[in-house]
C-alpha cells in the first residue's frame, strides 16, 4: 500500500487493513484494523482486537475487502 493511495481511499470511506505477518502486531494477534491517520511516511491503524492505535510503514499493510 502506498501513502497516496491510502489517502484517496480513506477520503472515500473507512479503510480496513491487515498487518503483514512479519510485524509484531500480527504475531500478537492484532491482525486487522481501521486506518485512522495517514501521514507523510507512516499510517496509524486502530486495531480490532486490542483497540490500540499502532503505527505502521505502508509496506507492512494490505487493504482488506469486507
Amino acid at each position: 500500500m502506498d501513502i497516496e493511495n491510502a489517502r484517496r481511499r480513506l477520503n472515500a470511506g473507512p479503510l480496513r487493513v491487515q498487518a503483514h505477518p512479519a510485524t509484531h502486531a500480527w504475531l500478537s494477534g492484532d491482525r486487522f484494523g481501521n486506518v485512522t491517520t495517514v501521514g507523510r511516511r507512516k499510517i496509524r491503524v486502530q486495531m480490532d482486537r486490542s483497540g490500540h492505535i499502532r503505527t505502521f510503514r505502508p509496506e507492512n499493510l494490505e487493504p482488506v475487502q469486507d
